[in-house]
């Protein structure tokens, strides 16, 4: 068995370990998005969930995200948030004491009540993460993460991504990721997913995946 298969056997592995841990419905999702079907009240939605997981975890993401997105009025109207910024601000600061993330989420509804959605549609579409970036809070990894959320097929550098890449001797996540791509022909950003969130349940994940590659005689219990 070559290297290229040893890399595509780990990934199934990785795969099947998030399927048992009952993390299917991601793969489906991800596997489902399309940039083209995006709309304004998803976007806003998927910005507000990249802004959050900044430097925060995924656990904690998801508890205080149904009660950011309640105060947003569930992103059904940027113009309403912009309107109501104050009200909406007040409630978003006593869950999460950021005032950064929570300016950034209302910058992002004024932003999209003041230049109509088909144009920053546009705008990612042609510059994709340039433009991205011109947003708070989307650095280098967190600009990626929300091109990955909307339907962009991309790999983002978050630390995870980039220990496995450097263990499996890849320069990059997109390049492994493509590289698996490439051989299995699947999404970049499925692949992505797949990979963060084998490392996120597996503390172990590096030699693990290393011990994979070297042996291909892993086994693990759910």
């Amino acid at each position: 068995m070559d290297f290229s298969e040893k890399i595509c056997h780990a990934y199934f592995f990785a795969k099947q370990y998030i399927i048992k841990r009952g993390y299917s419905n991601e793969i489906d999702w991800q596997e489902q998005i399309s940039y083209d079907c995006i709309n304004e009240q998803k976007f806003l939605h998927e910005i507000t969930w990249v802004i959050l997981a900044s430097g925060m975890s995924d656990k904690v993401v998801r508890k205080i995200f149904p009660l950011i997105k309640q105060i947003m009025f569930d992103f059904q109207s940027p113009k309403l948030i912009y309107q109501k910024r104050k009200i909406c601000y007040s409630k978003a600061i006593k869950i999460i004491n950021h005032p950064g993330k929570v300016n950034a989420i209302i910058y992002v509804a004024e932003y999209l009540h003041k230049n109509s959605f088909e144009f920053v549609k546009n705008k990612i579409q042609n510059d994709r993460i340039e433009f991205i970036q011109t947003f708070p809070f989307m650095g280098k990894s967190t600009a990626f993460h929300l091109a990955k959320n909307i339907g962009l097929d991309v790999a983002k550098p978050d630390r995870h991504l980039v220990r496995i890449s450097n263990v499996l001797g890849f320069n990059s996540p997109n390049e492994l990721c493509t590289k698996i791509s490439y051989l299995l022909h699947e999404k970049i950003s499925l692949i992505d997913l797949v990979l963060w969130r084998y490392a996120t349940l597996d503390k172990d994940y590096i030699n693990t995946i290393n011990r994979y590659v070297k042996k291909h005689t892993i086994t693990y219990s759910v």
